[in-house]
C-alpha cells in the first residue's frame, strides 16, 4: 500500500505536470498566433496605406496632365485663330495687290490668281478667324478656372492621403488592441509592447521623404522631389506617339491646316477649284503648311521658373521636346507654340501661355481695327518680312490672368508622399531599402493561463546520495530567462510592409505603383544585427535569439 501510495503520488504529479505543460503549449501557440495576426494586420494596414498613396499620387499626375492638356487646347485654338487671322489679312492684301497689278499692260493674266487669293481670305480665312475668336475668348475665361479646379483637387487628394497616414500612425501607436483581443482575450501589452509600438511608428514615419512634403530636407532635396513629380507628369504627357494619343493635340504634331482648307474649297466648288486636287494639296502642305507650323503646336509641359520673371524660361530652340530633368522643377505650366509665319525668314518662337505662381503671360493674335486686307502695296511684303508687327499681342496677368492658382490660395504642385529608400533604415536587415517593420510583443500572466491548483505547492526537491533533482510545475512563473521579469508566457512577432512589382523585381520601393504587400518576417535577424553592432555576434547571438523567441 505504501508503494502504491508513492506510485500514485508520482503518477498524479506526472499527470499534473503533463496537463500544465500541454496547457502552456496551447496558450503559447494561441498567444503567438495573436502576435502574428496583429503584426501581419498592422503591416497590411501600412501596405494598404502605401497603395492608397500610390493611387493619390497617380491621380495628382493625371490632374496635372489634364491641366497641361487644357493649356494645349487653348494654345492650339490660339494658333488656329492666329493663322487664320494673319493669313486672312495677308491673303486679302496680297489679292488686292495682284488685282491692282493686273491693270498694268500684259499683266491681266494675274487677275484671276489675285481674285482667288482674295476670295480665300474673304470667304475662308476671315470667317474662320471670326468663328475662332469668340471660342478663344471663352477658353481664355475657363482655362484658368479649370487649372484652379485641378490644383485644388490635388491639394484635396494630399489632404485625404494625409488623413490615411495619420490614421495608420494612430493604429500603430495603439498596437491594435482590438485585433489582439479578437485572437486572445487573455493577451496583454506591456511596457515593452508600447516601446515597440513607438518603434513601429518611427519605422513607418521614416519611410516618407519629408522633402516632398515641403517640411524638411535641403533646398536641393525639395527641388529634386518636385523634379521627380514633374518629370513623371511630362513623361505621362508625352507618352508613346504610337498609342491613341497620336492625334494632333495629344501628340503635339504640327498643325497642317491649309491642305484641309484647300480640300474644302475644292469640294465646295465641285472639284473645279483651280488649286484643288491632291497634288496641289501636297504642295501646299509641304510649303505653306510647314512654313506656318514648323514646330510643335500646343506643346505643354512643366518647366522651371526663370529667376528674374518667375515664368518659364524661354531657353529652347527648334522643336519643342522634353529637356533634361534640371529644367522641370514643376514651378510653372507652359504651352509653347513654335510659331513663325514664314519662319524660314523670321523665326518667332514664343510661349502662347506661361502660367507661373505669381506671374503669367498670354499671347494671341490681335486683329487690327483698320488696314485688314489693306490695299497698301507694301503691306504683304511687310507682313512677310516683319510678321511680328502683325501677329501676337501678349498680356500680363493684370490683363489676362493665367497664373497657376488654386481655390485654396497658392498654386503649383501640391505636396505629395514620396518614399525614402535607404540602404539601412529602422528595419532589421541592411539593404532592405527602408521598408518598414512592425514588431508586436504580447504577454500572458500565469493567472490567465487556466492552470489547475496552486502550482507553488508542487515545487519540491529530491536528494539522494549527495545528488538532488528538482521538480517544478510553475511554468512561466520565473519570468523571462528566469529573471523574474515578465512572468507568464511571452510572444514576439515581426512583420514587414514590402514592395514587389511582378515582372520587375529589381524596381526599388516607391509610392507611384500600388504593389505593396505584407508578410511575416524572421526575428533572429534583429537580435543578430543588434549583437553584431556591439561585437557579440556568432553563436552567442543565435543562442540568445533562440531563448528569447522560444520563451
Amino acid at each position: 500500500m505504501l508503494l502504491g501510495v508513492i506510485g500514485l503520488l508520482i503518477l498524479s504529479v506526472g499527470m499534473y505536470t503533463s496537463y500544465n505543460l500541454s496547457r502552456s503549449v496551447y496558450e503559447k501557440i494561441k498567444l503567438q498566433n495573436a502576435a502574428d495576426a496583429t503584426a501581419y494586420s498592422l503591416a497590411n494596414l501600412e501596405a494598404r496605406t502605401f497603395n492608397f498613396i500610390a493611387f493619390t499620387n497617380r491621380a495628382q499626375i493625371a490632374n496635372v496632365v489634364q491641366m497641361l492638356e487644357a493649356q494645349s487646347l487653348l494654345s492650339n485654338a490660339t494658333y488656329i485663330e492666329g493663322v487664320t487671322g494673319f493669313m486672312g489679312d495677308w491673303s486679302q492684301s496680297t489679292g488686292k495687290l495682284l488685282i491692282n497689278i493686273s491693270y498694268f499692260p500684259y499683266m491681266g493674266w494675274i487677275k484671276p490668281i489675285g481674285e482667288q487669293i482674295k476670295m480665300v481670305g474673304e470667304t475662308v480665312l476671315e470667317p474662320s478667324y471670326n468663328t475662332m475668336k469668340p471660342l478663344v475668348d471663352q477658353m481664355v475665361q475657363w482655362t484658368p478656372k479649370y487649372i484652379k479646379l485641378h490644383t485644388a483637387k490635388n491639394q484635396a487628394l494630399f489632404a485625404v492621403a494625409s488623413t490615411m497616414v495619420l490614421s495608420t500612425t494612430a493604429k500603430l501607436a495603439q498596437g491594435a488592441p482590438e485585433i489582439i483581443a479578437a485572437n486572445d482575450n487573455n493577451a496583454q501589452q506591456t511596457t515593452l509592447s508600447h516601446a515597440l509600438n513607438a518603434l513601429n511608428v518611427a519605422s513607418f514615419g521614416s519611410a516618407f521623404d519629408p522633402s516632398a512634403l515641403g517640411v524638411g530636407g535641403s533646398t536641393e532635396q525639395k527641388a529634386q522631389a518636385k523634379r521627380l513629380l514633374s518629370e513623371l507628369v511630362n513623361a505621362s504627357r508625352y507618352g508613346n506617339p504610337s498609342t491613341l494619343g497620336a492625334s494632333g493635340i495629344a501628340a503635339r504634331q504640327p498643325l497642317m491646316a491649309f491642305g484641309s482648307i484647300i480640300n474644302l474649297l475644292n469640294s465646295a466648288s465641285g472639284g473645279n477649284w483651280p488649286l484643288g486636287g491632291s497634288a496641289a494639296q501636297g504642295i501646299v502642305d509641304s510649303t505653306i503648311g510647314k512654313l506656318l507650323s514648323p514646330g510643335f503646336v500646343g506643346t505643354s509641359k512643366l518647366m522651371g521658373a526663370d529667376k528674374d520673371s518667375g515664368l518659364p524660361a524661354l531657353d529652347e530652340s527648334g522643336k519643342h521636346s522634353a529637356k533634361k530633368s534640371d529644367l522641370a522643377y514643376g514651378h510653372t505650366l507652359m504651352a509653347k507654340d513654335h510659331w513663325g509665319a514664314f519662319s524660314s525668314l523670321s523665326d518667332m518662337g514664343f510661349a502662347s501661355v506661361r502660367s507661373g505662381l505669381t506671374k503669367s503671360t498670354y499671347c494671341r493674335y490681335d486683329k487690327p481695327d483698320s488696314g485688314y486686307g489693306s490695299s497698301d502695296p507694301t503691306r504683304p511684303f511687310r507682313m512677310l518680312f516683319n510678321p511680328k508687327k502683325f501677329q501676337f499681342k501678349c498680356y500680363a496677368e493684370n490683363q489676362v490672368d493665367m497664373r497657376w492658382r488654386s481655390y485654396f490660395g497658392k498654386g503649383g504642385l501640391a505636396p505629395y508622399f514620396k518614399f525614402a529608400p535607404k540602404p539601412s533604415g529602422l528595419g532589421v536587415e541592411s539593404g532592405d531599402f527602408n521598408q518598414p517593420d512592425v514588431w508586436v510583443f504580447l504577454n500572458k500572466p500565469p493567472t490567465s493561463m487556466l492552470l489547475s491548483g496552486d502550482v507553488q505547492d508542487l515545487n519540491f526537491t529530491l536528494e539522494q546520495g549527495g545528488n538532488s533533482a528538482e521538480l517544478s510545475t510553475d511554468i512561466g512563473e520565473q519570468g523571462l530567462l528566469s529573471s523574474g521579469v515578465l512572468p507568464g508566457i511571452n510572444a514576439l512577432s515581426r512583420a514587414q510592409a514590402y514592395y514587389h512589382r511582378p515582372g520587375a523585381w529589381q524596381e526599388p520601393p516607391n509610392f507611384f505603383n500600388p504593389y505593396w504587400g505584407a508578410k511575416l518576417a524572421p526575428k533572429n535577424a534583429a537580435i543578430k544585427r543588434l549583437l553584431n553592432e556591439v561585437g557579440l555576434g556568432g553563436n552567442f547571438s543565435q543562442l540568445v535569439a533562440d531563448n528569447l523567441w522560444m520563451h
